[in-house]
């Protein structure tokens, strides 16, 4: 099976993604904006190969729809079946409220809320294991800076509702707070 990270090329995506072979994932699809523009991406990238993992990383904006449902192809036709998937990508603009602008709230909003929309609406004919989504306690929290990404992240909340209600595989973890992503580089692969 292939499993899918948006935003698995960085931070807690990549984080994320390491998980997922530490479980015995052996077929990754990771997405970011970038493709794999870090040092960090690379190595994991290469360990990966090293050990036998398949991880493939490709630049796909999960906001289009249209260059996501390519990606997702990808899965019916070079890689194994996508029987999961986890939805990390984010943008934060940290400001108050009164100073975002319409570009700040677009762009925080766009990459949550947009993104799950399109990989529900591209995956709802496949039979997955896992649909994750990554929220914040901040939903239940508040959190004057981020208002944005607070509002994303209670709309990723109602879609895990929604698709559990239709009998769809649907998880939405309410991230605490997140000084690193965590990582024991030690550890990796």
């Amino acid at each position: 099976a292939t499993y899918m990270v948006t935003g698995g090329l960085g931070g807690f995506g990549l984080r994320t993604a390491q998980w997922l072979v530490e479980k015995g994932a052996k077929h990754l699809l990771l997405l970011s904006r970038r493709g794999k523009a870090s040092d960090e991406a690379t190595e994991f990238l290469q360990q990966c190969e090293a050990h036998g993992v398949n991880a493939r990383a490709e630049a796909c904006d999960v906001s289009d729809k249209t260059a996501l449902k390519a990606v997702i192809d990808l899965c019916s036709n070079e890689l194994p079946p996508l029987k999961g998937l986890v939805h990390a990508a984010t943008v934060i603009n940290d400001n108050l409220i009164r100073n975002l602008d319409q570009q700040q709230i677009e762009t925080s909003l766009t990459a949550k809320m947009a993104g799950a929309d399109n990989l529900d609406q591209l995956t709802r004919h496949l039979s997955l294991d896992m649909f994750v989504l990554y929220s914040s306690a901040t939903t239940l929290l508040g959190n004057p800076g981020q208002a944005a990404y607070v509002a994303a992240n209670h709309w990723l909340e109602a879609l895990t509702a929604t698709r559990r209600n239709n009998g769809l595989a649907a998880t939405c973890v309410r991230w605490g707070a997140i000084d690193d992503v965590g990582l024991d580089r030690k550890s990796v692969v």
